[in-house]
């Protein structure tokens, strides 16, 4: 988050403490359970970023309403030809060389799955006929 930069980043004591949950002992040197504010919390920022910023921004999007309505291509098209006119144009030749990359992969994995198909059925087969 932009907001997260403004405060300044100044380090945190290498004050010792014993973290609260055993699950998070791993995460420590020794896996003792025992660190430090620097290396467990870092500086301002990250606490401001973690404790502040992301559970407000997760709280404000849990209760944004977002409402989107799609249209046709055909319907804008005809209702804004202008709009669409200079679009065409770039879309097509963007649009031909894209299918044309797909197509050749697209090809190439149907090759590459037949073939592994094909030895997986008469695997099968054979399996099946003992």
């Amino acid at each position: 988050m932009w907001i997260c930069s403004l405060i300044p980043s100044i380090p945190l004591p290498p004050m010792k403490f014993k973290l609260k949950y055993q699950d998070d002992y791993s995460w420590t040197e020794n896996d003792d359970g025992w660190t430090t504010l620097r290396e467990w919390f870092g500086d301002t920022q990250q606490i401001f970023h973690t404790y502040i910023c992301t559970p407000t921004t997760n709280f404000v999007w849990k209760h944004t309403k977002r409402v989107s309505i799609n249209l046709p291509y055909e319907f804008l098209n005809e209702r804004f030809p202008k709009e669409f006119k200079d679009l065409e144009s770039e879309w097509d030749e963007e649009d031909q060389e894209f299918r044309t990359k797909t197509k050749q992969i697209a090809d190439w994995v149907d090759g590459l799955f037949l073939d592994v198909y094909k030895k997986l059925d008469s695997q099968y087969f054979r399996d099946s006929m003992k």
